[in-house]
C-alpha cells in the first residue's frame, strides 16, 4: 500500500513539473521571434529596420542618407538579401561608398512615392530609370534592361557576376563602372556598339579578384579586349553588333 502511495505521489510531482515547464517555452519562442527584428537611429533624422530572418534592411529619413552607419546593427558579410529605400530619401550616390556593408545579394526596393530613386530587378536606379547606380551583389547573370543610359561609379562593387550585359542604350561608362567587383574569377563584359571607350583602368587587386573581359562587335567581327593592371583598355572601335546572347554564348565558350 505504501509502494503504491510513493508510486501515486512520484507521478503527480512530475506532472506537475511538466506542467509548469510548458508555459515557460511560450515567451522563450516570443523572444526569439522579437529579436529578429531590431529597429533604431542613424542620426540626421534617419532610421533603420532590420529583420534578420528575411535579410531585409530598411533605410528610412528625408534627403541623403547619413555616411555613418556605424549605428546600425552587426549584420553578418553577405546577411543583407534586400535593401528597402524610403520614399524620402533623395540621394543614394553616398551608398557606393558604403556598400561593403550593407549592398543587398538578391534586390534593391524603392519605396513607393521617391521622386529620385527606383528600382527593377535586382539594380537600383535613378528615377527616370536611365542611369544604373548600383547592382545586387549575389545575381550571376546581369542584363541591363534598355532604356539605361549611363552606368555610374562601382555599380558593381562587391558584386561576383558570370556575365554582365549591358544594352545598346547605353552611351556613358563612368571609369569606375566596373572597378572594384568580388573574387568570382574572369567575367565577360558584352559592351554595346554606342559606348566608344570603356575608360576603364584595371588596379592590382582588379586583376587579382577578377579579370574582366570586354567582347564587342567591330567591322563585322567580334573582337575581345582587356586591361592589365595599371593600363586603361583600349579604344573601341566602330562596326555592327549581333544580338548579345550570341556573344554571351561565344564568351562562356572561350573563358
Amino acid at each position: 500500500m505504501k509502494k503504491s502511495i510513493k508510486i501515486f505521489v512520484s507521478a503527480l510531482l512530475l506532472a506537475s513539473m511538466s506542467l509548469t515547464a510548458v508555459p515557460a517555452a511560450f515567451p522563450a519562442a516570443e523572444t526569439a521571434s522579437a529579436a529578429s527584428t531590431e529597429s533604431g537611429s542613424l542620426g540626421s533624422g534617419f532610421k533603420w529596420k532590420w529583420e534578420a530572418d528575411s535579410g531585409t534592411l530598411t533605410l528610412t529619413g528625408r534627403g541623403e542618407i547619413p555616411e555613418n552607419l556605424s549605428r546600425l546593427p552587426e549584420i553578418p558579410e553577405g546577411g543583407v538579401k534586400t535593401l528597402v529605400i524610403g520614399k524620402n530619401v533623395t540621394d543614394a550616390s553616398v551608398l557606393t561608398s558604403v556598400f561593403q556593408e550593407i549592398k543587398p545579394t538578391e534586390a534593391f526596393i524603392v519605396e513607393e512615392g521617391n521622386q529620385y530613386l527606383s528600382a527593377s530587378g535586382g539594380g537600383l536606379y535613378s528615377a527616370d530609370g536611365k542611369t544604373l547606380i548600383s547592382y545586387a551583389a549575389g545575381v550571376p547573370d546581369i542584363v541591363i534592361p534598355d532604356g539605361v543610359e549611363a552606368v555610374g561609379p562601382y555599380a558593381f562593387l562587391d558584386c561576383l557576376p558570370d556575365s554582365i550585359i549591358l544594352p545598346e542604350s547605353v552611351t556613358a561608362l563612368d571609369p569606375d563602372t566596373f572597378s572594384a567587383m568580388g573574387e568570382c574569377g574572369p567575367v565577360g563584359i558584352v559592351i554595346p556598339e554606342s559606348v566608344e571607350s570603356i575608360g576603364y583602368r584595371a588596379s592590382k587587386a582588379d586583376v587579382y579578384m577578377f579579370q574582366p573581359f570586354f567582347f564587342y562587335m567591330r567591322e563585322g567581327e567580334m573582337r575581345c579586349t582587356w586591361s592589365s593592371a595599371g593600363d586603361h583598355v583600349p579604344m573601341l572601335r566602330r562596326g555592327h553588333r549581333p544580338h548579345p546572347l550570341h556573344l554571351l554564348h561565344h564568351q562562356r565558350g572561350n573563358l
